[in-house]
């Protein structure tokens, strides 16, 4: 398995991403969420356990987060959006034929946006919340309200995430905690409910929380997503 750094600029804009190449056309890229960032251990341990079965997996940081430029507490959805569908062309650009992404929380929600605005052949969303504005509002105090800032809040008044996901045609597995202390079941629930994909799944790994910090929850996710991953990236 060979491993490419990867810097991707445009305005004053820069998007730093680990490439890990398979023996494959097909590539996984990862989407973190809003305080996480491309080394979160179940993004560094899909990429090992992907490339022994032969994809490439990119994982990169949104700007504000990590390597890339910009300040987390700028961060705004439609900026994820934008972030998200750069890398996506930069993918296509090395060639791969197949795509999928492998996304949680605030990364698996862009995701579902963007599936709108490009080809993607499948989705792996974790953990991701049907109305991320009632989840934001209730968790702020557990929230570093220094990188929580109005702009943030406010544009997320511009996404309908139950309308926007009946255009999905995708195959789509979403992956759920029962215990996820952040976002409850029925934001999942509901999300599937309304999916418009006629291939869709729902897991709930039962005693999980948000993170998947158990290593066995954690091992489950990964173990899930590349079989969905094998079937839908053919």
């Amino acid at each position: 398995m060979s491993i490419e750094k990867v810097r991707i600029e445009w305005s004053d804009n820069v998007i730093s991403g680990i490439l890990h190449y398979g023996n494959s056309k097909r590539c996984i890229v990862t989407c973190h969420g809003l305080f996480s960032s491309k080394d979160s251990s179940k993004y560094v341990e899909l990429a090992k356990k992907a490339c022994s079965k032969g994809f490439s997996v990119f994982r990169f940081d949104h700007r504000g987060v990590g390597e890339s430029s910009g300040k987390i507490e700028d961060t705004k959805i439609i900026d994820r959006i934008q972030d998200l569908l750069i890398v996506l062309n930069f993918i296509k650009s090395k060639g791969f034929e197949r795509i999928g992404i492998f996304a949680s929380s605030l990364g698996a929600y862009i995701s579902l946006i963007v599936s709108m605005l490009i080809k993607i052949d499948t989705l792996v969303c974790i953990a991701v919340p049907v109305n991320l504005r009632e989840v934001v509002i209730k968790n702020l105090k557990q929230l570093n309200l220094q990188t929580i800032k109005w702009p943030f809040i406010k544009d997320l008044d511009c996404y309908d995430l139950v309308k926007i996901v009946k255009r999905v045609k995708c195959p789509v597995l979403l992956i759920h905690g029962s215990s996820d202390e952040l976002i409850p079941v029925n934001h999942v629930e509901e999300l599937y409910r309304n999916i418009g994909s006629n291939i869709k799944k729902l897991i709930i790994i039962h005693n999980a929380d948000h993170s998947f910090s158990n290593p066995i929850h954690r091992a489950a996710i990964i173990d899930y997503s590349l079989e969905w991953f094998n079937n839908h990236l053919r």
